[in-house]
């Protein structure tokens, strides 16, 4: 089903997430941010502004909301995540699979990350994504291997435990 607003989720609103809010608000997006420091929530509407300036925009940040949590953001109307955190590999492989968890079927899971590629920061995702589709589209009961990491979903043939 179509939307008529398009609606970008960032997590984190350092230097990199003002400038990707800005990006998206100028680009007539909806923006949803979550950030767990209050502070930098509630400087994020001042801070995008000026980089909405700076880009030669409106300054309208009526388009911005924050949350401090990722369970608190609108995951139903979220068409694009873009993760800004800082650089931290085991944060962001957490955020991830908590993405993975929360984002509906087909939604761009994307990383700013400049220290990691997205293959380590996904490292162990993949497995459960292959098994998540393959039962959304009808398996009964999947077993994925990936180079030994091993995911299991639903029953066997026989209806017997894996």
């Amino acid at each position: 089903m179509p939307q008529s607003e398009r609606h970008a989720l960032v997590l984190g609103g350092g230097t990199m997430g003002v400038g990707i809010i800005a990006m998206f608000l100028g680009g007539g997006w909806k923006v949803d941010v979550v950030s767990r420091s209050a502070s930098t929530r509630d400087g994020l509407p001042a801070a995008t502004s000026r980089a909405l300036q700076a880009m030669g925009k409106s300054d309208d940040v009526s388009g911005l909301a924050t949350y401090a949590t990722l369970d608190e953001a609108p995951w139903s109307k979220i068409d694009i995540v873009v993760e800004t955190v800082t650089e931290d590999l085991a944060l962001k492989q957490k955020i991830f699979a908590d993405l993975e968890r929360l984002s509906r079927p087909g939604v761009p899971l994307t990383s700013n990350s400049s220290s990691f590629p997205i293959s380590e920061i996904g490292k162990g995702l993949a497995s459960d994504i292959i098994a998540d589709e393959l039962m959304r589209a009808g398996a009964h009961g999947v077993l994925v291997n990936l180079g030994g990491d091993l995911v299991f979903r639903g029953r066997t043939e026989d209806g017997s435990g894996w």
